[in-house]
């Protein structure tokens, strides 16, 4: 086995002119992924105005209420979700699929496929339509309107279902070319 140096790797290093955030460089992950960190970082900074306005200076901004935490925990916990699906990463239990033929397989697989859009496409529209009713209900105390909050939930939905059909189709071209191997 050849040991390689340090620095060195199978994969060529990126031109240095393409390290910059380029248009053409953004996918729809990237931008997931941007929008998470970026949520990251707004709920440890309102963490951290909450534990110093109670502990040191007895008292809290409006802005900083656990009201707000929540609204980008929930929008944290959407773009996870699709996330989660954009890389094909959730939890799947498949021991028992790995019983059956491999064609079976395929039909279940299928199956699963079905069920999962048939359910994203239910969700996405009675959790838009909740946000849709709700546009008008502002919480109690920033005054914003649920909507807002509850639009995290479609928000996933949506993108969940894109890339569910996404690799619905690509199993299909993956199984036209595993045949003709």
């Amino acid at each position: 086995m050849q040991q390689q140096s340090p620095g060195s790797s199978k994969h060529p290093k990126p031109n240095m002119k393409s390290r910059g955030l380029r248009l053409e460089h953004i996918t729809l992950i990237r931008l997931l992924e941007i929008f998470a960190n970026i949520l990251i970082w707004i709920i440890l900074f309102l963490l951290m105005v909450q534990v110093v306005g109670r502990y040191v200076l007895n008292t809290l901004p409006e802005w900083s209420s656990e009201e707000s935490t929540l609204l980008f925990l929930m929008w944290m916990a959407a773009v996870g979700a699709s996330l989660g699906s954009a890389n094909n990463s959730h939890l799947v239990v498949d021991s028992l699929v790995k019983v059956f033929p491999k064609k079976m397989q395929r039909v279940i697989e299928i199956i699963v496929y079905i069920i999962v859009t048939i359910f994203l496409v239910v969700a996405f529209y009675v959790t838009a339509q909740l946000a849709w009713l709700n546009r008008a209900t502002l919480t109690p105390r920033l005054q914003i309107p649920m909507s807002l909050v509850q639009a995290s939930i479609p928000f996933a939905m949506g993108i969940m279902l894109y890339y569910n059909i996404k690799y619905f189709v690509l199993s299909f071209r993956k199984e036209s070319s595993d045949k003709e191997l």
